[in-house]
C-alpha cells in the first residue's frame, strides 16, 4: 500500500505531454489502482508491430522529452522499457509506470532519496544496478545514468521489432540471471540489420559500462 501511494503521489504531481496523465485512485475493499487516461494504441512494441512505418525518431524524441522533464523534477524513472511506454490515439508516446521511481532531494553537496525503490526489469538494467559492489557501491538504486542505459535498451527494442522480427534484450540468454551476468560482464547487444547509424551510435553510447561516460538526458538530441 505504501509503495502504491508513493507512485500515485509522484504521478499526480507530473504534467507533461510525454508523461502518462493521472485521473485518480481506485480504492476498493480488496484492491487499489491508479486510474490513467486510455491509451488507444497500447505499449510501444505493440504499436510498432501494427504501424511499422511510423517515424521511429519522433517516438524516441518524445520519450527523451519525457525523461528530460523527469530530470528537471529530480525524478528517476527506474523501470524504463518498451512495455512502459504507451501510445495514444494520435501516436504520441507517454512514459508510464512509476512504481520504481525515485524522487531526489538535492542539497549543496549531495543528493538523497526521498522515496522510491530499487525495482526495475533486469534485462533493461544498467550494470551498476546489477552488481553495485563492482562500482564501489554497497547497494543499488536507480539513477539518471541508469535511466539513460535503459533508454538505449528501448532504442534496441524499437529497431529490433521493426527491422529484425522483434525480441527482448538478450533474448538469446535462457533466463534473466544469464542476462544479468552478460550485462555485468560488459556484453552488449548485436546490431540489428538495417539499423540507422545515428540510432545505433546513440544506443551504444547509452550502454557504456561506466555510468559517467554515458550521455546525459539533456544532451540527447534527435
Amino acid at each position: 500500500l505504501q509503495r502504491f501511494l508513493e507512485e500515485a503521489t509522484i504521478l499526480c504531481a507530473l504534467d507533461h505531454p510525454n508523461i502518462v496523465g493521472f485521473v485518480g485512485v481506485l480504492d476498493g475493499p480488496d484492491r487499489f489502482g491508479i486510474v490513467m487516461p486510455w491509451m488507444e494504441n497500447g505499449e510501444l512494441n505493440f504499436y510498432l508491430r501494427q504501424h511499422p512505418t511510423v517515424p521511429k525518431t519522433l517516438l524516441a524524441r518524445q520519450v527523451v522529452e519525457g525523461l528530460k522533464y523527469l530530470r528537471q523534477q529530480w525524478i528517476v524513472h527506474g523501470d524504463l522499457k518498451g512495455a512502459n511506454i504507451l501510445i495514444d490515439e494520435i501516436g504520441c508516446a507517454h512514459i508510464s509506470d512509476f512504481g520504481s521511481a525515485r524522487v531526489l532531494c538535492f542539497t549543496d553537496h549531495h543528493s538523497e532519496q526521498l522515496r522510491g525503490s530499487t525495482g526495475g526489469t533486469c534485462r533493461w538494467m544498467a550494470p551498476e544496478l546489477l552488481a553495485p559492489s563492482r562500482f564501489g557501491e554497497t547497494s543499488a538504486a536507480p539513477t539518471f545514468e541508469s535511466d539513460v542505459f535503459a533508454f538505449g535498451m528501448v532504442l534496441y527494442e524499437a529497431t529490433r521489432k521493426i527491422w529484425s522480427g522483434g525480441c527482448i534484450p538478450f533474448h538469446d540468454q535462457s533466463n534473466s540471471m544469464a542476462a544479468n551476468l552478460a550485462i555485468v560482464a560488459g556484453d552488449r547487444l548485436p546490431r540489428p540489420s538495417h539499423t540507422p547509424d545515428d540510432i545505433w551510435d546513440l544506443a551504444t553510447a547509452c550502454w557504456r559500462h561506466d555510468p559517467v561516460s554515458r550521455p546525459t538526458i539533456s544532451s540527447i538530441i534527435f
